[in-house]
């Protein structure tokens, strides 16, 4: 039995109006999925509503609290691969 956790990575508010450069992606062992709602060149918006999210992460663990816990790296290391301008 394996427990799944999914997050969504928000832009900070000194981010918003800022643009993205780069995605650096790099996906780690504990996510086995993962979505981007942005790309290179986009300007950072508040989110309003589901598709305006950055991106997601799903993990899974053996516990919830460890699901839990893969699924906010994923979301922090996701959140670190944004290379804003």
């Amino acid at each position: 039995l394996q427990y799944v956790c999914q997050r969504y990575v928000f832009p900070s508010r000194e981010d918003i109006g800022r643009r993205v450069a780069a995605i650096v992606d790099r996906r780690p062992p504990s996510s086995f999925f993962h979505t981007w709602n942005i790309q290179a060149g986009d300007i950072l918006r508040p989110v309003t509503s589901h598709p305006a999210r950055l991106g997601q992460a799903l993990a899974v663990g053996d516990t919830p609290a460890q699901a839990l816990s893969r699924a906010e790296q994923v979301v922090r290391d996701m959140a670190a691969s944004i290379v804003l301008e």
